[in-house]
Formats: structure tokens, C-alpha cells, sequence
């Protein structure tokens, strides 16, 4: 091996110094032998490595990675200039320079060879003390010399040395901070002068908070003012930066750590005082003491630290005092007194709370002290406005950006049982510039909130609202209270009346005060405060009304139980539609009472599912007109009999359908209608004492459950899909009112009802007005009522006038108010052609000819609106209910509607009016128009010459409606029927497949008893026909059931009416139709158990069951199928085979006259 090769794995091992010497070696031999220098080309190279590992950089060598001062200064100064500057770059690389040292343009090209990794590694290692040495090598080779007295070669690089005499000072401050565990930016420290100085300034922070928890905490203050100072004196900050930034670290929130210095507030207080303080001139202190105060206060984890609060703001408060003989101008004068006074507030609040709130409380429990003020301005010497803020007495809650300074308090105040703290806290209205009695009405705010959260019973008015109320400096406050108050008491009524009447009393005296005290602009408060009055007395008035109408059950106390039910949830359903509307009128209540107390007994009574009896009629009817009379009695300007007039006429002459004739349809109208029927009325008796409670009238209401059945009302527009019925007139078997027929007949049974409930006890209905009693005399009144009735002559109603009323005188108390009814509404019924509503109401329409009255425009185009025959239909119909069978003879005897009367006459006029009633609502023509004519003629000819005529026509308005009524002609003609045009409409129903007209049609069979004249005339051709109807009947019901198995859109309960209906059918079959029918029924149970359908199974096995048990041939019973006698010995085992089970009557339970009323209809 070679000597070349050799040096060459010694260098590449990093041997460099044992490389350097066999160089030397090499080069002595040389010279001995007078040859060139063999390898003096790699003595520059391999000083320059060695040199780097002398500077502790990463060039590969066998030398120790520490610095070597003599070394590197020896070596270094042994290289040329520019491999030795060079060697020094390892401080100031090229991605370095511009931002620590900002060195020469002509230095940041010089290539990094040997010290490029040097000063990288020390900085990115946070080695400090390194970056200290190697800043000192470069210093020493710039101001170093040689033993001769020569100085380094370097010493010309003035700008090289002054960036490491840089380097060297922030080396050390580096070492400082980082002993502090202060994190920092380096390139910071090197930035321009002109730069910003708050990165630094954060630094001195950062140094002094950690530098005074680190240090010993007798010396901690001294010490970190000390480090401080040096730290600004080094970099140039404002010299009161220590001292103000120490402030604020001490004043500042302590950590949760139990060793945090600012957790002894005495050794700080003394510390701020005697140290801190006297650094500082007094307008540094008051800035930085502001500054402390304003920290302190959004800091939430020391609210409940009053001590600290304290502290801070008896610091601040003094230094205000100092300084206010500074304030020169006015300005300054204004602002300091601003800012003192809110420091004082401030002071006092804390002294406070803290003398209440001792040890014994948990910082939990402590009110907050932050937030019971604003935050301070930030700009001091901001003025606020002379107008002192408005605070609410209420708690605005969280949905308001409104700033509440009591809102700390809820917690504290909650807890308070016995007033004894609130009591305490009631100072802090003055302090907080809030008005007296506001800390009391918040208490009794948060309790309020917190009893009606837990359910617990409030306290009386008297005992919580009134007394707090007495505490409230102003009106307006006092008013907002007890209104607020007066929700919490909505199920305790009188104590919710008391609020509002303590509310409105107030609400009024401080309308009042703010108008005199207006400048003539109409302001927002005074309409506030005008409306504050209006609403709260609105309340006040409707819930005073519906105190009184809850009255009358007090006034009836043997109303049944099951009548005030529904009579409460009348008052409920009327209040919350008073409540929707946008103002409020008595009228509008007793209006309300009437319509919707109409309606529910109506329903009510046409429900065969609900056993709402004539006595419940009767009883609910009292409830409503008693309360209404209450409240005429209060109101003196409301008519209830005019009320009750407007309404029926309404009712009479186009039906309760028109509007739905529900309660906000009435409001809507009211406004127009209150002209007609408010007056004033005279002073009214007790309910008990009035002698219409004791006119015996005969509201039997069963006859107005229509003849077919049950009907689901809510269901009129129900959608049935896939019943596998063609019709689509009448699309399912169990949607009741699907039927034209079913459907008037519903609507006029319900009006009847409603009209009957107004005008049965309704006070002065068949009054004039006072203004015209004089002048009318009783009998000129009832001529008007019956002048366009055909009548012999006026003579004859006069002496048959004076007869009534000697009568009338003799039974006062039995039936006076029924017989002016009758009078009336037979008036209506027999009024001859062409009479207008105006000529025959009389009564009801005499409002009209007094201009204090605007008559509203559908008043007067009913006024001149001819009598229709459903009009005529619907009053016979009230008039039935409401007037014994006797008095409505009476009547038609004494006014001459007939010289020839016996005992069916009514019922002929009854289905003569019907039958008027019906071709007049189909559009086709009447053969005559009077009602006593029609009523005689001969129904059978007149049903043939209406299907002639009609029978073809498709319209969907006249579908399964003609047909009934053709088929009802062909029996109503006394104890003759026309048994072909019966078979005949049988059969056209079942060709259209109409159920529900077809179920009817059966029905009139039934009730007509047209099956058993058929059996005693031996025609069984018809009795085949209605068995073929009753068939088809329960195919149409299969396929609808079938439908129903998977889309399960049919009530099973609901349908169940329908079905004992075609139950009540078969049972007037023979034997054979009905073992039919059992064993259909039994079959269809069965298949439907099996698709999983238990609940029509146990319908279908039901009715099997029924139909069995009227079998009474026991041959035919031991002809039915094993399933059916199964179903029938499961019900009532195989000992009894003859126990009936009665069919479910579809007939109400209210069935007397009125029932006979309606079959009249199939006689």
C-alpha cells in the first residue's frame, strides 16, 4: 500500500489528525531529501475537517464532538481567509443569515462547506449554551492576536463581529427564557428596530409570570422585576413595562393549583403596594389597575371570589381618588366621576355579598359578582347618557340579548324559603341603580317558575303577589308583575281573576301617568301602555265571563255528571277560540256558548254509540242558557233572544252546513250579526224561578237518529280504495254518509237539533223590542206572523187569539213557551206560495225596521228569499221536537191550516214535507205547492211519474236518491203498495251496486213492515227481491272486508253498526234466509281467522252466533254446518240450543214521538 492510499483511509475514517501527521511526517522526509511536499494538496482539506470537529460540527472524525477553543483558533488561523471564513459560516448559513444576523450581501453567496451544520444543530437543539460558544470563537478570531502582538486575520470583518457580539447577547437571554420555559420565536429578536414590539413585550409577560411562580416567594417580586428589567433595558421596552405587567399577573385569577402565588391575597396586596405600585406613576397605575379590574371581572372562575374583587377595587378606588385633582376640563371631570361612581357601586355590591354570603356558602352557591354589572367602558372617557336605563321587573330570559342585572341572583333566591335572604339582598336595588321592590318581585319570579316545574301548589295571591306588589316603587311595575303572575294560576280561575283585576288597576294608573307626563308625541311607551290596558282587560273580561258560565253549574247542582263533562268542554272548546280572535266581545261568548253547545248535543244525541238521553238534552240546554242569561244580565246590551233569532233564521232558511256552523265561522260573522241582536234587555230572574224550565216540552230526539243506522260523522270525507265495489257514487258499505239520502238526512236532523236547543230556553225569544211594545200589541203580533197564511178570517184569529190567551192564563207553567214555538214554526210550515222570509218571520226579522240595527248583506238577501220546502221541512222537524203532539194539533186547529183534522194528519203533513223537501233538492218539479195538498195526494201515481220522467237520467246528485224516495211513495200511500215499482227500485239499486241506498232500501222494508203485508198477500216474488237485496248487501260487505285484509284501512269497531244493521234485516227474514245468512257469516269468519284477521273474525262469528240463536225450527238448526254450530256452542255450549241473542238496536235511546215522527216517513 501506498502512502497516498494510506492518508486516504485514514481521512476517510475522519482520522484527521493522525492523517495531518503523516503529512508532516511525509513532508520532513521530503525536505531532508531536498524533494517537493507529495501531499501538499490535502493539507488544507483535512485541516478544514479537523477545524470542524473542533467546532463541534458533524463531519465524520475520531475527535470528541465538544468544542475546542485553542484547536479551532489554531486551525482556523492557519487556513486562508476564505476557506477559514468559511469554516466560521457553520454559524450564519445561507437559510440563517437573513433572519438572525443580517449579514452582508457578498457573505449570503459564500458556499457552506465545513461549518454549514454547525449553528443549525445548536439552534434547532434549543442548545443555547453551545450557540454562546460558538458565537465567542467568532469574536475571539475577529479581536484575538498572535503572541507577536499581530492581530487574527479576521479583524478586518467589522460586520462579522458585531453579529456574533449579537448573537453572544441573545444567547444569553435565550438561556434565560428557556431556563423560564419560556416558549419564543429567535428570528424575533433579530427583527428591525421599526419593527412592532408586542412579541417582545408578550416575552416579558410570559418571563415574568413563570419567572415569579418559579422563584422563591420571599424574593419573587424583587427577582422577576429584576429579570424584567433587564429584558426591556436589553431590547429597548417602555421601562414601567415590568412593573405593569407584574400588576396585572398578581391581580390576575389564580390557577386551581394550590401553590399559585396569587392565592395568598395579602402577601399580594403588600407586594401591588409597597413594591409595584411606587414604580409607577399614578396615571400608569390607574390604566394598569382599570386593566385588572376588567380582567378580573370576565373571568368566570373567580365570580364568587369577593376578597380578590375587593382587593383590586379598593386599589383602583384609591388611585380614582388621587387622581381626580388631575382632571382639568369638564370632560375629564364628568368621566372621572363616572368611573368613580361605578367603582363604588361595585365596592358596595362586593362588601355585600360578601357580608351575606359567608365560609358556610360554597363557591358554587355565591352569587357570581361579575355579573351583576355591564363591563366597563373601554374607553374611560366614554360618557353615558343622563337617561337612566329601563330595567324590566321580570326576567327577560335567555332568548333576549338584554343585559339583566339580577340574573345572578335566581340561584341564591331559589333557595330562599323564608325570604329572610332576599330580604338581605334588597339593597342592591340602590346599589345597581335598579328600582325598589325589584330583587322581591325576581324572588317571587324564580319561585314561581320553580313551584309550576315541580308541581307544587302556589301560594295565594294575597299572601305572594300583593305583597310584593306593595314593595314596587311604580305602576307600570307593578302592573307586569301581577299580569305575569296571573298565568300561573290557570287552574285556579278566581285567584287568576284577582291578579289580572290587581293588573289592570295598575296597567291603567300608569297609562295615565305616562299621558300627563307626554310631551304631545305619541311614543312608544304610551302605546305600550295602551295596549297593556286592552289586553289585560280583554283577559280580565273573558276570564270574569267564563267564571260565570262555570257558575251555572253551581246554579243547576242535579245536573248529571255526564252533561257537566261535556258542557265544561264546551266553555274550554269556546274559550280557546276566543282566545285565537283578535278581540274580545261578551256577544261573541254567548254566541260562541250557543253554537258549539248546539253542535255537541246534536252530535251527541245522533251518536247511537253515546247514551246522551233527552234528559241530557234537556239539562245541557239549561247549563248553556242559564250562563247566557248571566251574562246578559252583566252586559245589558246583549238580547239573547235576538242572539238565538239571528242564529235559527240562519239555520232555518239554509241549514247548519252552510259554514260548518262552527264556532270561528260565528266570529267571523259576529261583528255584522252583534247589530241584530244587541239591545237592552230587562233584568232577569233566577233560572230556577223562570217558568220555561217548567214548560213540559217534548224533546224526544231518537226519531232524529236517522232510521238507517249509525253514521260516523268525522268520516263524511273519508277515501275508501279497492273495496272491489263498481259504484262510485257510494264506494263502501261502512262509510256511512257516502249516501246522498244518509247525508241531508243527517245535516237536517242535526240543524232540527241545534235550533231546538236555541229556542228552547231562550229568554225573550218571542219579544218585541222595548222601543215597540207599545205600539204592537200582542195581537196585532201575531197577525203579522200569520199574515200570508190561508186563513178563513181575521176575525176568526182574533176570537181564537182571545180563546189562547184565556187559556194561556190558566196554564201558565205547563206550556206557554211551547205553544209560542208551535205558533211560529208552524207559521213557517203552512205559509202559503210565494211568501218571502221577511213576510213570514215577522218576529225573527222586525230588527230590520230599526235604523240603529245595520243589517248584514246575507240578512238581506235572506229577508227577500222565498220559502224553500227544506225550510218548511226543517221547522216541522223543530217544531216536533220541541211541542207535544197536542199542542202542535192545537195550534193547527185554532190558526185554520186545516178544517178537516184526525189523527194522521201530522203525519201526513210530516212526509209531505219530506217528500217536498227531497224533489225540491233534487231539482225536480213538485205537482203542487202547498204542503196540505201535497200531503193528500196519491204518492204511488206521483213515484211512477217521477221515475218516468227521471228515472234514466245518471246524474250523480239524483244516484240511489231517487230510487229511495220513489220506493218510499210506493208504501206511504196509507195501507196500499205498489208492489212492482218496490221490486222494481230493488232491483235498479242492485244493478248500480249502491250499498248504503240499497241498505236503506231494506230498512224501509223492515220498518214499513212491507215483508210481512207481502207474506199476508202471499207475494213472494217481493219477499225473494228483498232477500236478493239483503244478499247482495253482505257480497258487497265480503268484498270490501276481502280488500281489507292487507290494506287493514277499515275500524273494525266502527263497521260493527253497520253490521248489526244487516242484522236487524235478516231477523225479519224467514228460516231459510237466515240459515243463509249464518252460514255466510260463519264462512266468512273462518276464511278471514285465516288470513290472520282475528279481529273480523270475532265480528263475523258474532253475528253468526246472532243469527243462529233466532232460529227456533231445530230442523232447520241441525241442517247448519259443523263451523257454524261449533261458533254457537262455543257462545253458549251444546245445552242451550235456543238462547236468543237480541239484536244490537240501531234506534237511539231518546225514541218517543219523534221516532214516530220519522216512521212516518215508511208508513
Amino acid at each position: 500500500m501506498e502512502a497516498s492510499d494510506f492518508i486516504n483511509v485514514l481521512e476517510s475514517r475522519g482520522a484527521n489528525s493522525t492523517a495531518l501527521g503523516l503529512i508532516s511526517i511525509a513532508d520532513s522526509i521530503a525536505l531532508s531529501r531536498n524533494a517537493s511536499r507529495p501531499f501538499s494538496n490535502r493539507v488544507e482539506s483535512i485541516t478544514a475537517a479537523l477545524a470542524e470537529r473542533t467546532l463541534g460540527g458533524v463531519e465524520s472524525g475520531l475527535t470528541s464532538g465538544t468544542i475546542d477553543y485553542l484547536s479551532t483558533a489554531f486551525l482556523t488561523g492557519n487556513l486562508p481567509k476564505e476557506k477559514a471564513f468559511n469554516v466560521s459560516e457553520f454559524m450564519l448559513p445561507v437559510s440563517f443569515i437573513s433572519s438572525l444576523v443580517n449579514l452582508s450581501s457578498h457573505m449570503c453567496c459564500i458556499s457552506s462547506q465545513i461549518y454549514q451544520s454547525a449553528l443549525p444543530s445548536a439552534i434547532g437543539k434549543r442548545d443555547f449554551s453551545r450557540i454562546l460558544t460558538l458565537a465567542s470563537i467568532g469574536l475571539y478570531c475577529g479581536k484575538g492576536q498572535y503572541s507577536s502582538g499581530e492581530l487574527f486575520p479576521w479583524s478586518k470583518q467589522v460586520k462579522f463581529i458585531d453579529q456574533c457580539c449579537t448573537l453572544v447577547t441573545n444567547a444569553k437571554m435565550w438561556s434565560i427564557l428557556s431556563r423560564y420555559k419560556v416558549s419564543f420565536d429567535p428570528a424575533v429578536f433579530t427583527q428591525p428596530k421599526d419593527s412592532s414590539l408586542a412579541p417582545l413585550q408578550h416575552y416579558c409577560e410570559l418571563l415574568i409570570q413563570n419567572a415569579a411562580s418559579q422563584l422563591d416567594q420571599e424574593s419573587y417580586v424583587e427577582s422577576a422585576l429584576l429579570l424584567a428589567n433587564k429584558f426591556t433595558k436589553q431590547y429597548h421596552l417602555n421601562k414601567h413595562v415590568p412593573a405593569s405587567l407584574l400588576i396585572q399577573f398578581l391581580l390576575s385569577s389564580p390557577d386551581e393549583e394550590i401553590s399559585d402565588i396569587r392565592r395568598n391575597l395579602t402577601q399580594v396586596e403588600e407586594a401591588v403596594r409597597q413594591i409595584c405600585l411606587p414604580l409607577l406613576p399614578l396615571v400608569n397605575q390607574s390604566k394598569v389597575l382599570r386593566k385588572c379590574v376588567m380582567s378580573l371581572e370576565e373571568s368566570a372562575k373567580c365570580g364568587a371570589d369577593y376578597e380578590r374583587h375587593n382587593m383590586v377595587l379598593v386599589l383602583y378606588k384609591g388611585c380614582l381618588d388621587k387622581l381626580s385633582t388631575f382632571m382639568t376640563t369638564e370632560t375629564r371631570r364628568k368621566a372621572h366621576n363616572q368611573e368613580s361612581q361605578l367603582i363604588e357601586r361595585r365596592l358596595n355590591a362586593v362588601i355585600l355579598l360578601s357580608t351575606i354570603f359567608d365560609d358556610k356558602y360554597s363557591p358554587e352557591k355565591k352569587p357570581h359578582y361579575s355579573r351583576l354589572f355591564e363591563p366597563l367602558p373601554a374607553d374611560p372617557l366614554q360618557i353615558f347618557s343622563s337617561n337612566q336605563k329601563k330595567y324590566s321587573v321580570l326576567d327577560h330570559g335567555s332568548s333576549q340579548n338584554v343585559f339583566d342585572p339580577l340574573a345572578a341572583l335566581h340561584d341564591a333566591l331559589a333557595m330562599d324559603a323564608t325570604n329572610a335572604m332576599t330580604a338581605s339582598l334588597s339593597p342592591l336595588c340602590s346599589i345597581l341603580g335598579i328600582p325598589s321592590g325589584h330583587i322581591h318581585a325576581r324572588a317571587l319570579v324564580v319561585k314561581f317558575r320553580r313551584m309550576k316545574q315541580l308541581g307544587e301548589a302556589l301560594p295565594s295571591p294575597q299572601s305572594s303577589i300583593f305583597a310584593v306588589a306593595k314593595k314596587l316603587a311604580t305602576a307600570c311595575d307593578r302592573a307586569e308583575l301581577s299580569w305575569w303572575s296571573s298565568s300561573f294560576y290557570d287552574n285556579a280561575p278566581y285567584e287568576q281573576l284577582r291578579c289580572l283585576e290587581l293588573a289592570y288597576t295598575n296597567a291603567l294608573l300608569a297609562s295615565e301617568q305616562i299621558e300627563s307626563t307626554a310631551t304631545g308625541i305619541d311614543t312608544k311607551d304610551q302605546r305600550y301602555a295602551i295596549d297593556r290596558v286592552r289586553r289585560i282587560d280583554l283577559e280580565r273580561s273573558m276570564l270574569s265571563d267564563q267564571l260565570v258560565v262555570y257558575d251555572a253549574l253551581t246554579r243547576n247542582p242535579c245536573t248529571p255528571e255526564m252533561v257537566k263533562s261535556v258542557y265544561k268542554s264546551i266553555i274550554q272548546k269556546v274559550h280557546d277560540a276566543l282566545q285565537d280572535s283578535e278581540e274580545y266581545m261578551p256577544e261573541n261568548l254567548v254566541k260562541g256558548l250557543l253554537v258549539e253547545g248546539s253542535m255537541v248535543a246534536a252530535e251527541a244525541s245522533l251518536d247511537i254509540n253515546d247514551a246522551f238521553t233527552t234528559t241530557h238534552f234537556r239539562s245541557l240546554a239549561i247549563l248553556v242558557h242559564d250562563a247566557c242569561r248571566m251574562l246578559s244580565t252583566r252586559y245589558s246590551h246583549i238580547n239573547i233572544g235576538r242572539c238565538a233569532r239571528v242564529v235559527t233564521r240562519r239555520w232555518l232558511v239554509h241549514g247548519d252546513e252552510v259554514n260548518n256552523g262552527t264556532i270561528a265561522d260565528t266570529f267571523e260573522a259576529s261583528i255584522s250579526d252583534n247589530d241584530h241582536f244587541l239591545e237592552g234587555t230587562s233584568t232577569l230572574k233566577p233560572i230556577c224561578e223562570d217558568s220555561e224550565v217548567t214548560s213540559e216540552f217534548v224533546m224526544d230526539i231518537g226519531g232524529m237518529n236517522i232510521s238507517s243506522g249509525n253514521h260516523v260523522w268525522n268520516h263524511q270525507n273519508a277515501k275508501v280504495t279497492n273495496t272491489g265495489i263498481k259504484s262510485s257514487n257510494e264506494p263502501s258499505v261502512f262509510e256511512s254518509l257516502s249516501c246522498q239520502r244518509e247525508l241531508s238526512d243527517r245535516n237536517n236532523s242535526r240543524a232540527a237539533l241545534r235550533i231546538a236547543f236555541l229556542m228552547c230556553f231562550a229568554q225573550d225569544y218571542h219579544q218585541l223590542p222595548e222601543s215597540r211594545e207599545d205600539e204592537t200589541t200582542l195581537v196585532d203580533r201575531e197577525v203579522n206572523i200569520d199574515a200570508n197564511i190561508t186563513t178563513p178570517t181575521i176575525k176568526d184569529i182574533k176570537s181564537r187569539t182571545k180563546l189562547l190567551k184565556t187559556r194561556q192564563k190558566a196554564n201558565c207553567f205547563e206550556g206557554d213557551l211551547a205553544l209560542s214555538h208551535a205558533q211560529e214554526l208552524l207559521g213557517i210550515v203552512f205559509a202559503k206560495q210565494g211568501c218571502t222570509v221577511a213576510s213570514t218571520f215577522g218576529l225573527m226579522l222586525e230588527d230590520s225596521h230599526d235604523v240603529s240595527y245595520a243589517m248584514h248583506d246575507d240578512d238581506r238577501r235572506t229577508k227577500n228569499k222565498a220559502l224553500s220546502f227544506a225550510m218548511r221541512h226543517r221547522a216541522l222537524k223543530v217544531a216536533s221536537i220541541l211541542c207535544p203532539h197536542d199542542v202542535l194539533v192545537r195550534v193547527m186547529l185554532e190558526q185554520g191550516y186545516s178544517n178537516d183534522f184526525d189523527d194522521d194528519y201530522v203525519e201526513k203533513i210530516a212526509f209531505g214535507s219530506f217528500l217536498s223537501m227531497e224533489i225540491e233538492s233534487m231539482g225536480l218539479a213538485l205537482p203542487h205547492s202547498d204542503l196540505a195538498q201535497l200531503s193528500t195526494m196519491h204518492f204511488p201515481s206521483y213515484g211512477r211519474t217521477l221515475w218516468r220522467n227521471h228515472g234514466r237520467i245518471s246524474a250523480t246528485s239524483l244516484c240511489g236518491r231517487l230510487h229511495l224516495l220513489v220506493l218510499e211513495l210506493s208504501l206511504n200511500h196509507h195501507d196500499t203498495v205498489d208492489w212492482d215499482l218496490l221490486m222494481l227500485m230493488y232491483n235498479e239499486i242492485m244493478k248500480q251496486e249502491l250499498p248504503r241506498s240499497l241498505l236503506l232500501a231494506c230498512e224501509c222494508a223492515v220498518q214499513s213492515r212491507a215483508i210481512e203485508r207481502a207474506a199476508a198477500l202471499d207475494k213472494k216474488d217481493v219477499i225473494v227481491c228483498i232477500s236478493d237485496a239483503a244478499k247482495k248487501i253482505f257480497e258487497l260487505m265480503s268484498l270490501e272486508i276481502r280488500a281489507d285484509i292487507e290494506s287493514k284501512i277499515l275500524n273494525v269497531s266502527a263497521c260493527s253498526s253497520t253490521i248489526d244493521r244487516v242484522l236487524q234485516i235478516i231477523d225479519s227474514l224467514d228460516t231459510a234466509n237466515a240459515t243463509y245468512f249464518a252460514e255466510a257469516f260463519a264462512s266468512l269468519g273462518i276464511e278471514l281467522k285465516e288470513q290472520g284477521r282475528l279481529d273480523w273474525y270475532e265480528v263475523m262469528a258474532t253475528a253468526a252466533v246472532q243469527i243462529v240463536s233466532h232460529i227456533s225450527d231445530l230442523q232447520s238448526f241441525s241442517m247448519l254446518s259443523p263451523v257454524t254450530k261449533s261458533m254457537y256452542h262455543d257462545a253458549f255450549g251444546s245445552h242451550n240450543l235456543h238462547t236468543q241473542v237480541p239484536i244490537s238496536s240501531v234506534s237511539s235511546v231518546c225514541a218517543d214521538s219523534i221516532q214516530r215522527y220519522e216512521m212516518s216517513f215508511r208508513h
